[in-house]
C-alpha cells in the first residue's frame, strides 16, 4: 500500500516537473534555433489586431498553460523580441501566476 503511494507521488512530481520544463524542451528559447521553431510572422498572424482581444488571449493562455515565473520569463523575453506585444506578455504572466497560486 505504501509502495503504491510512493509511485503515485513520483508520477505526479515527475509530470509536474516535465510540464514546467516543456517550453524549454520543445523550443530551447536561448538558442538561435528557436527562430525557426516560432517564426516572427506566425506570432504577428496569431495575435489579434484588436488590443483588448489580444490581452484577453494572453490572459486566457496564461490560465490554460500556467507556469512558474522562473520558467516563463525567458520564454516571454524571447517572444517580446519576436514582436509579441508587451501587454499580451504581461497578461500571460499575471494570469499564469494567479492560476498557480497556492
Amino acid at each position: 500500500m505504501q509502495y503504491e503511494q510512493l509511485v503515485k507521488d513520483f508520477i505526479i512530481n515527475f509530470t509536474a516537473i516535465l510540464y514546467e520544463a516543456m517550453p524549454f524542451i520543445i523550443s530551447e528559447p536561448s538558442s538561435p534555433g528557436s527562430r525557426r521553431v516560432v517564426p516572427q510572422q506566425l506570432i504577428t498572424r496569431l495575435v489579434p489586431k484588436n488590443r483588448p482581444l489580444a490581452i484577453a488571449m494572453g490572459a486566457l493562455l496564461g490560465l490554460i498553460f500556467p507556469m512558474c515565473e522562473c520558467g516563463i520569463v525567458p520564454v516571454m523575453r524571447r517572444l517580446l523580441r519576436k514582436g509579441l506585444p508587451l501587454s499580451c506578455c504581461t497578461a500571460y504572466l499575471l494570469a499564469g501566476q494567479l492560476s498557480t497560486a497556492s
